[in-house]
Formats: structure tokens, sequence, C-alpha cells
């Protein structure tokens, strides 16, 4: 009876890993409930949201966002979400959902407030003296002395610089007065983090990336950024797109280009055209993000989204344009249809504002992870901060410019990214990607493009072509057949195991009678 036990233990273990699918980054994961009072139109609010929504996907941590309104008891669990973080846009309208009050009060994990109307418990877990400024300018200067003058604010509740080692501070706001007094922008104790606001200016928003490596614990660290071209598509000035991409190689400097394409019309003369200055640009040390299409056709029905995102992606590779990821508004990674048809197929995105602000902000489900998410930040934001010293970036990081409609605005262009005078990271050196969608796989290695694992020649139009992928629905049919047919297999060797066990107990049961007789 031993040995049929321990047949039995391993076969329901085998059995179980079977059915089992691991994701390798899934137990890594750290889930993060934000919860927001308002999204203030007054103040454009939203886009702070979003914004934060972007950030910590940078940060590799899985975001679920809910209005205050919408959080019921029990939600915020300590078995489920790594920390909450609560964020204020209406002072003047205090958070007075007590279910959420009670939830946060009894949570174990980290704790973030962002904005103002600090709770008296708040307040003694953070520690420190802590003051509200009236009718105040601030200027925001970073550990590395850069400085940026803030827009006037009415009310800001600030601590005080705690010199003892229970806390961390980040970053300084000095008043305007004659008797310059100091305070601290961001402060860390324990598990526990407070910022008095937030904002999509370049500096506060480093001090906020900081902070929250600081206190999530993320792996962040140093991190060049990426020089990103956005909104072209194939009706932009293709000469000026080939102009810029030959002054910017000729100048040492790597570049990405984020593009949207079309599904139809791929055979007539000006796709090609188009394609030739797409793939000039990846022999150019530029490498191609596709961009995400307008979603409004597509808000019901997946199989067309996913349809239309294999045609893209298929007709490029035929031209022997290889996207190495996808680039997207932050809500798609907010929306599961979206997120699912859209963004899965590739490792690497680059997370852009959102455009219009009927989009959603709250979260279908949390927010994908992927090995490489792209902050973007605009451009002209960091033109604003005075350098003394350039500014750490502390996640990956795109610095993006708009693609210009005249020759103005391409030297235009040109003259800022020569003031910024980073160290850009080189695509050549630094990256590998994948984006894997039906039968087909592109991956980017150090420069070179490979199809389905065979190195591709972009300097060279159709000599190696993909399979286009007519209907996308018909791969996933024959995807869950496949899947079927394994568990079909899984449970007739399970049925045919079981009976060879009934088998040999029998037969022992026959052979100790006979034995005895």
């Amino acid at each position: 009876m031993k040995i049929l036990k321990s047949l039995l233990l391993i076969f329901f273990t085998w059995l179980g890993l079977m059915f089992i699918e691991v994701t390798p980054t899934a137990a890594a994961q750290k889930h993060v409930l934000l919860v927001y009072d308002s999204q203030n139109s007054a103040t454009q609010s939203y886009k702070k949201i979003d914004s934060l929504q972007r950030l910590l996907t940078s940060h590799q941590l899985s975001v679920k966002t809910i209005a205050e309104s919408q959080y019921r008891s029990g939600m915020l669990r300590t078995n489920k979400y790594a920390g909450v973080i609560t964020m204020v846009n209406w002072p003047q309208n205090p958070i007075n959902n007590r279910q959420f009050q009670r939830d946060r009060q009894t949570f174990s994990g980290i704790k973030l407030h962002i904005g103002g109307i600090l709770t008296r418990q708040e307040a003694s877990q953070i520690g420190g003296r802590f003051t509200t400024l009236h009718h105040q300018q601030l200027t925001l200067i970073d550990s590395r002395r850069n400085s940026q003058l803030l827009p006037f604010t009415s009310t800001m509740t600030v601590f005080k610089k705690d010199d003892s080692k229970r806390t961390e501070s980040f970053g300084t706001l000095t008043t305007q007065e004659a008797n310059q007094r100091k305070f601290v922008d961001g402060v860390v104790r324990q598990h526990f983090g407070y910022l008095p606001f937030y904002s999509t200016d370049t500096l506060n928003l480093q001090i906020v990336s900081q902070l929250i490596a600081a206190l999530f614990q993320t792996k962040s660290g140093k991190h060049q950024p990426l020089l990103t071209i956005t909104n072209v598509t194939p009706y932009s000035n293709l000469k000026l797109l080939n102009q810029l991409s030959r002054d910017l190689y000729e100048q040492g400097i790597a570049f990405a280009v984020s593009t949207t394409t079309v599904e139809t019309n791929t055979e007539l003369s000006a796709f090609k055209q188009f394609t030739k200055v797409l793939r000039n640009i990846e022999t150019r040390n530029g490498i191609i993000f596709l961009k995400t299409p307008i979603v409004s056709a597509y808000q019901s029905d997946q199989s067309k989204l996913n349809q239309l995102m294999v045609a893209e992606l298929t007709s490029l590779g035929q031209n022997h344009v290889f996207p190495v990821g996808i680039s997207t508004d932050g809500f798609w990674n907010q929306d599961a249809l979206y997120r699912n048809q859209g963004l899965k197929v590739a490792d690497h995105v680059l997370l852009l504002p959102n455009s219009q602000k009927k989009h959603q902000l709250a979260s279908e489900g949390n927010s994908q992870v992927f090995k490489q998410s792209y902050y973007a930040l605009a451009g002209n934001h960091l033109l604003t901060v005075q350098h003394q010293r350039k500014t750490a970036f502390q996640t990956p990081t795109a610095i993006t410019f708009s693609m210009p409609t005249t020759r103005v605005g391409l030297r235009d262009l040109e003259r800022k990214v020569s003031r910024l005078s980073y160290r850009w990271f080189n695509p050549q050196t630094q990256l590998t990607s994948q984006i894997e969608f039906g039968s087909a796989n592109y991956q980017y290695r150090q420069g070179n493009y490979f199809l389905n694992g065979s190195l591709v020649d972009v300097t060279q139009a159709g000599s190696k072509q993909p399979r286009p992928i007519a209907d996308q629905s018909m791969t996933g049919t024959l995807n869950h057949f496949f899947k079927f047919e394994s568990h079909v297999l899984i449970i007739l060797f399970t049925a045919i195991f079981i009976v060879l066990l009934i088998f040999i107990v029998i037969g022992r049961r026959i052979y100790v009678r006979m034995f005895k007789n």
C-alpha cells in the first residue's frame, strides 16, 4: 500500500503541475491601490492621476485606481496590496468615505499620502513638525541643486526638516521671503510617506519618483533618457522626418519614433515611401514604437481591435519595419480590453499622456507590468528647470518632442535637443526587446533585427517577409483547439493511469490470496 500511496502522490503532483500556468514575474509583482478624491477639472487633476499611474508602472508597480466615492469596505487588504496611495486633488472637499478611512487605518502595508488634509493618525505616523503655508510661491530644489519656481499656491501642508535618522527627506521647498524658510518636499518614515503636492512638471516628478523608489523599494537607478519623436503618422512630412533622423544620426544621438500606421492601402507607393523613411531611421540608430490606434470604433469588439493590431504589425514587418515596442496613451493599460488586445504582444511599452480627458482613469483590474515601461516626459518641461547639474532619472524615461511640420520647427526642435545635452539612451548597446503576435516574432537585440529567430537586413525592403495573418481570430481558434486537445490527452492518460492502478490493486489482492492458500 505504501507503493500505491507514493504512486498516487506523484501522479496528482504531476497532474497539478500540468494545469498550473506560472507567470515568471507574477510572484515578484507589487500591487498598489490608488484612491483619489476627485479629477478636479479646474486644476486638470485628471492629468496628475494619469501621470502617477504611468510613473508607478515605470517602477514595475501594478496599480489599481479607484475614486474614493466608489470604494467599498474590504477592498484594501494586506494580502492583496503591497501599498495604498491616497491622492487629494480637491483639498476643499476632504475625503469622507468612512469605509476607506477605516480600512486604511488598519492596513499594515505601505501608505503614501499625496496632497493636503492629513488626518491626525497620518501626521503622527509620519512624525516631525508640520505647518500649513498660505498664499506662497515656493522654489523647489532637488539634491543636485536643480531648481524650479512653482506656481502660486493658496494653501500647502509641509513638514520641517527632521535631522534624525528616523525619516528620509526628498527635495527642499524654499519661500520667496527676505528671511527664507525651508521645508521638506517629500518625507518617508518606515512604511509611511507624504508629498504635499503632485505636479507633472519635471523636477517634482523626479522627486516623487525617488520617494516611490525608496518607499516601495523598487529596483530603480540612474537611467539614461530616450529621445523620442511623437505624433508621427504616414501623413507626416516625410522629408522633414528623414532630415531629422539624418541630423540626429550625424550628431551621434540615438532616438526613437512613435508612429501610427494604416491597415489598408499598404500596397500603394505612398505607404512604401513611408516605410522607406522608417527603414532609414532603423539604419541610423533609431528605433520604432508602434502607436496604438484611435479606439472609438473598437470599444466593444475586441476581435476587431486584435485584428487591426496584427494587420498593422504585419504590414510593417512585410516592409522590414520592425517595431521594438508599443507606444500608447496611459489609459490603455487601465482598460482590460485594450490592455489584453493591444499591449500584451510587447514586452516594452512607451506610456504617453492621455490625449483626451474623456478616457477612463479608473482601472479594470490591475494594470500590466512590462519588462520595460518608459514614462513619457515632455522635453519642453525640462527646459524650465534651472540645471546646475543634470536631472537624474530613477526609471526608464522617454523625453518627447512632437514631430515638426515646418523647417523652422525642425531647427527649433534640434536647438532644444542640443540645449538638453544629455547622454542619451543607446538602443544598440542597451536594448533587447520582443513583440510576439500570431505566428510572428519580432526581436531587437543590440542593433540587430530578428524575424522568427532569423537575422533580417532592414536595409532591404521585402527580402524576407513575415507571413501575413488575415484573421487573428483563426489563430485564436487554433490555439483554443490545441489547448482543448492537450486537455483531452491529459484526461485520457489520467483515465488509463487510474485503470492501471485498479488492476494493480486487484492483482495484488489475488496474488496475496494465492499465497495464503
